[in-house]
C-alpha cells in the first residue's frame, strides 16, 4: 500500500536544471540534475531499470562515466530517508553504490572529475585534503580511488580555482582558472605535467586578460579557449582564442568581434565541441557572433569565421553539449524549448540539425498543476501553471488517459497560450452534463476573449453559450456548481461584469451575474475554498477575519441568498488560514494551517458536525510542527487522506502508520479512483526516489467487501443495475416472485448508508450526495434471500 502504481507513465524528469549529461557504452544516457541522477534509454523514455542510490534531493557538483559503465558523482550525497551519506562515490552500472571503491567519501567540494588514458582519475575542486592527507585543488586517484601519491602539484593553498581541466593523451593536463603556484606566479592557464608538475614547454606568456569559461583539446593537438577576455598575452583577440602546442596564440584562427555585444558586459560560453571536419559547435549567452546573428547555439567554422545558426530560434540557458557516438548532438541545460517546440531541458539533434522528435524522455506536466477532475471513463482533465505535457504544448489544460499518457483528441486548441503568472488557470468543476467550468487569471482562451471564466463542452471546445460578460476586475480562484445549476465562483475580485462583487459572487447557468445572491461586503481577506452544502447553502473559508463586517475567523456559511447562516456555530473559528473543505455525510473537514479551531487544540485539520460544531471525537494533535494541509479526501473505508504531510487518518484522526505514504510538499488535489487507487497532483518532483512530472497514481491497498453484512442464500432472478459507475442515480431492475424488495446500500467499512424498500421492476436511486467511492448493495426478497453486487459513484464530492 502506497507504493507508486507503475502503470500509470507520468514518469518524468521535471527539473529546472541538467548540469551534466553522459553517453553510456551501451548508448543510454545518463544525466546529472538539480534533483539528482537520471537514466534515458535510447530514445529518450525514462529508464526505470536504474536504481538511484541516493535522494534526489541530493546536491550533485560533478560526473563522470568510466568504461565499464560505472559512474563517478560527486557533490552532497544524502540516503534515501535525506540523511548524509556523503561527497564522493562511484556507482555500479545500474545505479547502487560500488562498494568495492575506496576513495575517500567524504572528499570535499569536487567540482571536475576526469579520466586519464591509463584509467586514473583526475579530481579538481576547491579541496585541501584527500584521504586526511594535505593536497591542494587537484589530485591524482588511482582506478580504486586511493590517493596516487606520484601526482603533486605547486599550488599554494590558498586563492586557487580551477574553472576547467582537460587531459591529453599523454595524461599531461590543461588547466585554467586562479592558478597560483608555490612561487607566487600566477596563471589564467597553464598545463601541468603527467606528475602533477608545472610545464614550462607550455607558455603563453601574459595569457588571457579575462576569464576562461570553456576549453577544449581539438584533434589536432591544439587548444581552443574561450571566454570573456579581449586580449591574449597582449594581442587581440575576441572571446575565442586557439593556441598552439606551446601555449602561444595560433594567428591563423580569427573570431573577429567574438561574441561581444552591446550591453553585454560578460560573455559566457558553456560549450565546445569539435565535429569530424574540423567545424567546432558552440553554445554561448549571447545574440551575436562577429556581428553575426547568433540564436544560442551555432557552428563556426575551423578558421575562427561564423558559419551558420544551428536552432531556428533563440535559446538560451545551455548548460552543455555532448557529441554522441552517432553523430548527433545532445543539449542540454535549463530552457524549456527549442525551434518554439516544448523541451524541458534537453534534446537532441539529428546530423543535420534536426530536431529529432523520436527523442522524447516525456516529463508529465512542465509545471505545477492546480487542480484536476475524474471523469467517469477514467480519463482525467488537468488545469495549472504548465505550458506543456509529455513535451506537447498544451497551455494550462490537458486531458490525459487512464495510463498517463496525453490525449490527442481533445480540442483545446491554443488554449491559454502564454499561460504565466498573470495568466494562470486555478481550478475546474465538472457539471452534471459534463461541461468543464473553469477559472483563474487567464484573459484568452483559443485565441478568443475570456475573463478570467470559461466553460468548455466536453471535447475541449469553448462553450459560446455561456455569457461570462466582462466577468470580474482579478482573479478567480475555485467555483462550484449549485443543484439548480447556479455557479458560485470567489476570489480576489472586487467586482463582477461591473456590478459591486466583493471576491465572491453566483452566477445562473448561463455565466450571467445572478443577482439575487448578495453577500453583503463580503470577506476582508482571500477566499480560498467554497463548498456546496446540499441545500444550497454555501460553506466559504480562506484568510479572512470579518464577512460583511461580521468577525467570523475564516469560515462563515451562507444562506441561499448569501446572507450569513447564524445557526452555524463555528464560535471563534480558525486560529489561522483554512485551504480546503470535504464534506462527509454529516461532517465537514477543513484543512489548513491552524492549531485550533473555536479554542479546541488541532493541528492543520478539524472534524466539524453540521452545524459547524467542533467534532471533539476527531483528534488531529498527532500532526507535528507548521502543517499546511491542502486537500482532504475520505476513502470508502472511512480512513482520511490529508495533503502536506501527505498521511492517512484513522476516524478518529490518529495517524494511520500502516499505510506506506512517502513524504510530498505541495499536492493540490488527491482524489480516490474506483478501484481505490489515488490520483495525486500538484507541484512536486519525485515519489519514493522517482521522479514524477507533477501527478502520479499511487496503490491505495486491497478494496474488500465488509463482513457481517450477507449470511443467507443469493436467489437469481435479479436482473442488473447500471449505470456503473454512476455519477447522480442508479437504475435497479428488480425481476423476482417478490412484489416488494429491501435494498441496503453500505460503504466499504460496514457502515449502511441508504435503506429502502423498491418494487418488483425498475426503481431510480438518487446517488447525487454519494461521496465518490465504491459501495456494496444488498437486495433482499420476502423469503430473506438476498442478491448482492458492488457499484462505484465516479465523483468528486
Amino acid at each position: 500500500m502506497g507504493k507508486l502504481d507503475s502503470t500509470f507513465q507520468s514518469y518524468g524528469y521535471s527539473v529546472f536544471r541538467i548540469k551534466a549529461a553522459k553517453e553510456l557504452p551501451d548508448g543510454k544516457i545518463v544525466i546529472a540534475t538539480d534533483r539528482g541522477l537520471r537514466r534515458f534509454n535510447t530514445d529518450g523514455t525514462m529508464d526505470n531499470t536504474f536504481l538511484y542510490a541516493f535522494s534526489l534531493s541530493s546536491n550533485l557538483y560533478a560526473m563522470e562515466v568510466l568504461p565499464d559503465g560505472k559512474i563517478l558523482v560527486s557533490g552532497y550525497l544524502k540516503n534515501i530517508d535525506d540523511s548524509f551519506y556523503g561527497r564522493f562515490v562511484r556507482l555500479n552500472s545500474d545505479g547502487t553504490i560500488d562498494l568495492t571503491f575506496k576513495g575517500d567519501r567524504n572528499a570535499n567540494s569536487i567540482s571536475i572529475i576526469k579520466i586519464r588514458q591509463d584509467g586514473k582519475i583526475l579530481i579538481t575542486g576547491n579541496f585541501q585534503e584527500y584521504s586526511k592527507i594535505s593536497i591542494t585543488g587537484i589530485a591524482l586517484l588511482n582506478s580504486d580511488g586511493t590517493l596516487d601519491d606520484s601526482f603533486r602539484s605547486q599550488f599554494t593553498l590558498e586563492e586557487v580555482s580551477l574553472d576547467n581541466c582537460v587531459v591529453q593523451n599523454d595524461n599531461k593536463v590543461i588547466l585554467s582558472g586562479n592558478l597560483k603556484f608555490e612561487d607566487g606566479y600566477t596563471k589564467r592557464i597553464a598545463r601541468l605535467n603527467s606528475n602533477g608538475s608545472l610545464d614550462n614547454g607550455f607558455n603563453g606568456g601574459e595569457g588571457p586578460n579575462g576569464r576562461i569559461s570553456k576549453l577544449i583539446i581539438l584533434s589536432s593537438g591544439k587548444v581552443l579557449i574561450a571566454g570573456d577576455f579581449s586580449e591574449y598575452d597582449g594581442q587581440e583577440i575576441n572571446n575565442y582564442a586557439r593556441l598552439n602546442l606551446d601555449g602561444t596564440l595560433d594567428k591563423e584562427f580569427n573570431p573577429g568581434s567574438g561574441s561581444t555585444y552591446p550591453y553585454f558586459t560578460s560573455v559566457h560560453v558553456s560549450s565546445l565541441n569539435e565535429l569530424p571536419d574540423g567545424k567546432i559547435i558552440v553554445s554561448c549567452f549571447s545574440p551575436a557572433y562577429n556581428n553575426k546573428r547568433a540564436l544560442g547555439l551555432f557552428q563556426i567554422k575551423s578558421d575562427g569565421a561564423f558559419d551558420k545558426n544551428i536552432t531556428t530560434a533563440s535559446i538560451s540557458y545551455i548548460e552543455g553539449t555532448e557529441l554522441l557516438k552517432n553523430g548527433k548532438l545532445l543539449v542540454y541545460g535549463s530552457f524549456q524549448s527549442v525551434n518554439d517546440k516544448p523541451r524541458n531541458r534537453i534534446f537532441l539533434l539529428n546530423t543535420d540539425y534536426s530536431l529529432d522528435i523520436d527523442f522524447n524522455p516525456g516529463d508529465g506536466a512542465d509545471a505545477g498543476i492546480s487542480d484536476f477532475v475524474l471523469l467517469p471513463n477514467g480519463k482525467i482533465v488537468i488545469v495549472g501553471s504548465f505550458t506543456s505535457y509529455n513535451q506537447v504544448r498544451t497551455w494550462g489544460i490537458a486531458r490525459i488517459l487512464n495510463n498517463g499518457s496525453l490525449d490527442p483528441s481533445f480540442n483545446i486548441g491554443t488554449a491559454f497560450e502564454g499561460i504565466g503568472s498573470e495568466t494562470s488557470v486555478s481550478a475546474i468543476e465538472r457539471q452534471p452534463d459534463g461541461k468543464f467550468l473553469i477559472v483563474g487569471g487567464f484573459s484568452i482562451f483559443n485565441g478568443k476573449p475570456a475573463n478570467k471564466i470559461i466553460r468548455l463542452l466536453s471535447d475541449g471546445s469553448l462553450d459560446e453559450t455561456f455569457k461570462e460578460g466582462t466577468g470580474p476586475d482579478q482573479n478567480i480562484s475555485c467555483v462550484k456548481v449549485q443543484s439548480d445549476g447556479k455557479i458560485v465562483v470567489a476570489g480576489i475580485f472586487t467586482s463582477y461584469n461591473g456590478k459591486s462583487a466583493n471576491n465572491i459572487a453566483r452566477l445562473n447557468s448561463d455565466g450571467s451575474l445572478d443577482e439575487s445572491f448578495n453577500p453583503g461586503k463580503g470577506p476582508d481577506l482571500d477566499i480560498y475554498d467554497i463548498e456546496v452544502m446540499p441545500d444550497n447553502k454555501v460553506l466559504v473559508v480562506g484568510r479572512f477575519n470579518y464577512f460583511d463586517y461580521n468577525l467570523v475567523n475564516r469560515i462563515v456559511l451562507l444562506n441561499d441568498d448569501g446572507s450569513i447562516n447564524s445557526e452555524f456555530k463555528s464560535g471563534i473559528g480558525a486560529a489561522d488560514e483554512i485551504y480546503c473543505i470535504t464534506l462527509d455525510k454529516d461532517k465537514i473537514y477543513l484543512g489548513g494551517n491552524f492549531d485550533s479551531f473555536n479554542g479546541h487544540s488541532t493541528n492543520g485539520v478539524v472534524r466539524l458536525n453540521k452545524d459547524g460544531s467542533v467534532d471533539k471525537e476527531f483528534g488531529a494533535q498527532f500532526f507535528q510542527g507548521n502543517i499546511y494541509v491542502r486537500d482532504i479526501t475520505l476513502q470508502p473505508n472511512g480512513k482520511i487522506i490529508t495533503t502536506s504531510p501527505f498521511k492517512r487518518l484513522n476516524y478518529d484522526g490518529s495517524i494511520d502508520n500502516d499505510f506506506n505514504l512517502d513524504k510530498v510538499e505541495y499536492i493540490n488535489k488527491l482524489i480516490i479512483q474506483p478501484d481505490g487507487k489515488f490520483l495525486i497532483a500538484g507541484a512536486f518532483h519525485y515519489y519514493k526516489n522517482t521522479m514524477i512530472g507533477n501527478i502520479c497514481r499511487i496503490e491505495g491497498g486491497d478494496i474488500t467487501t465488509p463482513s457481517g453484512i450477507f449470511s443467507t442464500v443469493e436467489f437469481q432472478s435479479f436482473s442488473s443495475v447500471y449505470p456503473n459507475p454512476a455519477t447522480d442515480i442508479l437504475n435497479f431492475n428488480v425481476d423476482g416472485t417478490s412484489n416488494r424488495f429491501s435494498l441496503s446500500i453500505y460503504s466499504m467499512t460496514g457502515l449502511e448508508i441508504l435503506n429502502t424498500e423498491i418494487p418488483s421492476g425498475q426503481s431510480v436511486i438518487n446517488t447525487e450526495k454519494f461521496p465518490m467511492g465504491i459501495y456494496i448493495y444488498k437486495i433482499s426478497n420476502e423469503d430473506g434471500e438476498y442478491n448482492t453486487g458492488r457499484i462505484i459513484i465516479n465523483k468528486q464530492k
